[in-house]
């Protein structure tokens, strides 16, 4: 009979470890690219006059906020 992941703890909590890490990488960078994508249409969103303070005021906060 063949054996299966979970026949083997220490394959099977390794390879959950590896899972789980690579989802938390993926979920980082697109989390990174969609907000980076918001903030940029934000800022293109600027010149419209009702808008326009709110989001200087969001962006001038995003920017002080920044971590180097």
């Amino acid at each position: 009979m063949k054996k299966t992941m979970i026949d083997k703890p220490k394959n099977f909590l390794f390879y959950n470890f590896l899972s789980g890490t690579a989802k938390g990488i993926g979920f980082a960078f697109g989390a990174t690219i969609v907000f980076a994508l918001i903030i940029w249409i934000l800022s293109k969103l600027s010149v419209i006059p009702f808008l326009g303070d709110w989001i200087t005021a969001l962006l001038d906060y995003v920017q002080q906020t920044k971590v180097y």
